[in-house]
């Protein structure tokens, strides 16, 4: 029967992309964990590093006033905004590191940059364990409101999907992409609300500001993980609508654009 034909196909493709993507991962995390002296420790001294930096910029040097939870609030931002800035960092390369094997063989691009995705989630989750237990340790108790994470995760993973997805296949033909993408995304955290609360930002500006989608998911994740409190589900719908969207549109382009990548790789 035809369509259970096609049924059975559907299957097997998505059982052989899910096996790619699981090899791919585990041999990144792998290389990634027992390259590193420290191993597996760094995965979780990274982000405290950096939210330290952070820390001591804003509030020691700059002597600024953020939100009550102070050094837990710019390492939760620190946290979420790595996950995406590592695969939007790289993203610009991703498909050119697989290059001999694009050419070569039939091999799906897309699963290339799910594993990659995927690696990047598991390194946020180290960072997450480490925030949890703190939150714990500080404040003596974890907000029931983490039950709202995977709504607040998906709609973050539709924003980097669809930047994965784009600098990867605009990487292929621009070889020069990776310094533009690293030098917007340094400016792109500063004006994001993950070192200082929104409340800062000037009336006159919300309107542009609240177009940054980071200005609805970082104050989200502090609201239900520091804050116990129930997000803006009205900002997170529309910054996942419109990213998935995106998505569906940015994926059908590089699906087209496949057989040219070859004369650039």
């Amino acid at each position: 029967h035809p369509k259970r034909d096609l049924i059975r196909n559907n299957i097997v493709t998505v059982r052989r992309d899910f096996s790619i993507i699981y090899f791919i991962t585990i041999t990144e995390l792998k290389s990634k964990i027992y390259d590193k002296s420290l191993g597996m420790f760094f995965l979780f001294l990274e982000p405290i590093l950096m939210a330290s930096v952070y820390y001591f910029l804003t509030m020691v040097l700059l002597g600024a006033r953020l939100e009550t939870h102070g050094f837990l609030g710019i390492y939760c931002s620190v946290v979420f905004w790595r996950w995406y800035s590592r695969i939007a960092d790289g993203a610009p390369t991703i498909l050119i590191s697989y290059a001999q094997i694009i050419k070569q063989t039939n091999f799906p691009t897309h699963t290339i940059i799910l594993a990659t995705v995927a690696v990047e989630s598991v390194h946020m989750l180290f960072g997450l364990i480490v925030l949890l237990c703190l939150v714990a340790t500080l404040s003596g108790e974890i907000h029931p409101t983490i039950l709202l994470f995977p709504i607040i995760f998906c709609v973050q993973l539709s924003v980097i999907m669809f930047f994965a997805i784009s600098l990867s296949c605009v990487g292929v033909f621009f070889k020069d992409l990776g310094g533009l993408v690293f030098a917007f995304n340094g400016i792109w955290f500063y004006l994001s609300p993950g070192i200082y609360p929104i409340e800062m930002v000037p009336q006159e500006f919300l309107v542009y500001y609240y177009a940054n989608p980071f200005a609805h998911v970082l104050p989200a994740y502090h609201d239900i993980l520091l804050n116990g409190v129930t997000p803006d589900f009205f900002g997170l719908f529309c910054v996942f609508t419109i990213f998935s969207a995106l998505n569906v549109w940015v994926f059908r382009i590089v699906n087209r654009s496949r057989k040219y990548f070859f004369n650039f790789m």
